[in-house]
């Protein structure tokens, strides 16, 4: 759709200026999806002190547009149902400003990208407006009220003028805008699988911090705050932080690194007695077992997490025990999945249940799963599982000395995966008391021997998945693994 509206040529005589009345009404039509402006400007709108902007839109989930005319263009505005040639876009290509607060929302040519892009979502009985890209929201500039005021992406909160309604203007009946729908606490992002995308514990699918405000931090300190403030909240990391010890993650928050190179160094991420946590896109390396629980990633009493798309890695130049775990799972931990991750250069991965002596706790959960990730050069516990119940497919493991380990009576369903210079890609023995089981199928063991002394019961999850056909496990999970691979 566009909007017909007659072009000033620049460097005219202008003609009388109308009040400021007279321009509202002038801007007054009927929105339906996408409205842009059917010309081009030598003059940036934002550059110009005779533009009104006018938020307007159809409903979710039509996308958002905007419509700019200056007060001396033709005072019948119609609504024509043409297709759109152009849409705005917040400041796209003026990188890296499009994502710095207080940066004008300008109309740019159609290109796909996540910057012309926008999303809306509930606030009270309104919404707010927020970039894809840059996260940030609409906001009218210094928070004015007047009428021509700049239109400006800043940082997300509840201040009014962040706030949006939606209705039709011009003739015709007006629609009135409904209440918006809150995101569900049922339905989990897309793209995810496996345990935590279930109901179990007394708690819903994982969702992390949907519904909550967004922020990015961008030191350590405020990450620290962030991540132990209560109620929902997504929570983008902007930088590498380096020290020792470990963030505590409350319950109802996602960790979103931003772009392909931020997280910790040293630091650890701990989520203890909580739930409903997402951690995504995010660098966690070299924690030594000193520092904090000792692990990248430390799940303990905790339910409903999803640690998705993230670089996980140490180095192997000290011994086994100078570090701990990546991703370690412990003391009734459930419901958790494992995706996506490029996991590398680490002796001891992923330990899900801490102890044989801990069955009064663990059994009956550690449910968890692993699936797409790309381990590489490892010692062991890929993972190892005591008590619960594993899903392991569509993971490709390289160079390492065991890889999947069912044991003190684990049910394990090993699928898909691909093994290349793995010692034992699966055991069930010799490390605890008692073998775990495994049913296995569609596996590339390569050169590999397994060790399986048990096969189980544990055949059909409670929940749908999609395997990967084994020949394109490689292909697949080496392209979409790790950071920088999800726009964050």
């Amino acid at each position: 759709m566009t909007l017909n509206c007659a072009a000033h040529a620049v460097g005219t005589p202008d003609p009388p200026h109308p009040s400021r009345a007279d321009i509202n009404e002038i801007l007054s039509f009927v929105a339906r999806g996408r409205i842009v402006h059917p010309t081009s400007s030598a003059v940036p709108i934002f550059d110009r002190d005779d533009v009104a902007l006018i938020p307007i839109s159809d409903l979710p989930p039509l996308p958002l547009g905007l419509v700019w005319c200056t007060s001396r263009e033709n005072p019948r505005v119609r609504a024509l149902d043409q297709v759109a040639g152009s849409m705005i876009t917040a400041s796209a290509g003026r990188v890296p400003e499009y994502r710095r607060p207080g940066k004008p929302i300008d109309q740019e040519t159609c290109s796909g990208a996540t910057s012309q892009e926008w999303t809306l979502t509930a606030s009270g009985s309104n919404y707010r407006v927020v970039n894809v890209n840059s996260a940030k929201c609409m906001n009218i500039s210094g928070n004015a009220t007047t009428a021509g005021a700049l239109v400006v992406q800043n940082s997300c909160d509840t201040v009014a003028t962040k706030q949006w309604t939606f209705t039709t203007a011009g003739s015709g009946t007006p629609t009135p805008t409904p209440t918006p729908t809150p995101t569900p606490t049922t339905s989990p992002p897309t793209g995810m699988q496996g345990f935590a995308a279930i109901s179990g514990d007394g708690h819903g699918s994982t969702t992390g911090g949907a519904g909550g405000p967004t922020v990015t931090v961008s030191s350590l300190s405020a990450l620290q705050a962030a991540a132990a403030s209560s109620g929902p909240e997504i929570i983008r990391v902007n930088g590498l932080f380096s020290g020792s010890g470990e963030v505590p993650v409350s319950s109802n928050k996602s960790i979103i690194g931003v772009g392909a190179n931020s997280g910790l160094t040293g630091i650890g991420l701990s989520m203890q007695n909580v739930d409903n946590v997402i951690v995504q896109n995010m660098n966690i390396s070299f924690v030594t077992a000193a520092s904090g629980d000792g692990d990248a990633i430390h799940i303990q009493t905790a339910d409903h997490i999803w640690v998705d798309h993230n670089n996980l890695f140490s180095d192997m130049n000290h011994g086994k025990d100078f570090y701990d775990g990546l991703v370690d799972i412990t003391h009734a931990g459930d419901f958790v999945s494992v995706s996506w991750n490029y996991i590398h250069d680490h002796y001891k991965v992923s330990l899900v249940g801490h102890s044989d002596s801990n069955g009064s706790e663990d059994t009956g959960h550690l449910k968890v799963t692993y699936y797409d990730n790309y381990f590489q050069n490892f010692d062991s516990r890929t993972p190892s599982l005591r008590f619960g119940t594993g899903h392991v497919f569509n993971n490709y493991f390289v160079n390492g000395n065991t890889g999947v380990n069912s044991r003190m009576g684990a049910q394990m369903l090993v699928q898909n995966n691909v093994f290349v210079n793995v010692g034992t890609p699966i055991m069930t023995c010799c490390l605890s008391n008692e073998d775990g089981f495994v049913n296995q199928s569609g596996n590339n063991f390569g050169t590999g021997t397994n060790n399986i002394t048990q096969t189980g019961t544990f055949t059909t999850p409670p929940y749908s998945y999609t395997l990967i056909p084994t020949s394109s496990v490689v292909s697949t999970v080496t392209a979409g693994a790790g950071t920088g691979k999800i726009g964050a």
